[in-house]
C-alpha cells in the first residue's frame, strides 16, 4: 500500500460544534507496518504506473466547505488534501489519472498531473468527485452551474473520457 507520508490517523469530518473522525481506521498503520510503503513526493511504481502528489496550494476554504478538518497540534484545522494522491497510468494514447475521491478538486488534480507530464493529453478522469451533499447521493454540496462549469473546465483542459462515481452525487451525472 502506498500512502502519503502526511497520511496520518488525523482526518474528522466536523458540523459546528460536533466531529467525527473519517481518517484512516485507527492503529491500521501501527498494525500493519509492514504492508505501507510512504511516499513524499511523485513516485514511480512501475513503468507508465505513478503516484502523483497533490500539492495545490489555499484549499483549506475547500477542506472548510466540505466540513473536512485535519487535527494540529493547534486544534483542527480544515484539510488543504495535501496528504492526498492520484494513480497516473502514462499510456501510449495519454494519461489515466484514477482517484477515489477528488476532495482537493478534479480540476486542480488534472492541471497537477498535466504539470508533471508537460506536453502528454489526458486521456481520462476516473473517479469519485466529491460533489455529493451531505445529506447523501440524491444531493449535491455545489450549484448545478457549478457542475457545469466544472465540466466545461474538465474539457477546456483537454480530458477527453471522464467516469466518475460514487461521492459525486447523482444529480451531477445529469
Amino acid at each position: 500500500m502506498y500512502v502519503r507520508k502526511e497520511a496520518k490517523e488525523l482526518c474528522y469530518g466536523k458540523i459546528g460544534p460536533f466531529k467525527r473522525y473519517i481518517g484512516i481506521p485507527k492503529d491500521i498503520l501501527n498494525k500493519y507496518a509492514d504492508r505501507f510503503i510512504y511516499v513524499h513526493e511523485d513516485y514511480k511504481i512501475n513503468e507508465g504506473v505513478w503516484l502523483i502528489s497533490h500539492n495545490t496550494d489555499n484549499l483549506e476554504a475547500r477542506g472548510k466547505k466540505a466540513h473536512m478538518y485535519r487535527m494540529t497540534n493547534n486544534g483542527l484545522k480544515p484539510d488543504d488534501f495535501h496528504h492526498e494522491q492520484s494513480l497516473v497510468f502514462d499510456t501510449d494514447d495519454g494519461l489515466v489519472i484514477l482517484n477515489s475521491c477528488s476532495h482537493g478538486g478534479i480540476d486542480n488534480i488534472v492541471e497537477e498531473v498535466k504539470a508533471t507530464f508537460e506536453g502528454k493529453k489526458v486521456l481520462a478522469v476516473i473517479g469519485g468527485f466529491h460533489l455529493m451533499g451531505l445529506t447523501g447521493t440524491s444531493s449535491m454540496s455545489i450549484k448545478s452551474e457549478e457542475v457545469e462549469a466544472l465540466g466545461n473546465r474538465l474539457v477546456d483542459l483537454g480530458v477527453e473520457h471522464i467516469y466518475t462515481c460514487h461521492c459525486t452525487g447523482d444529480p451531477a451525472y445529469k
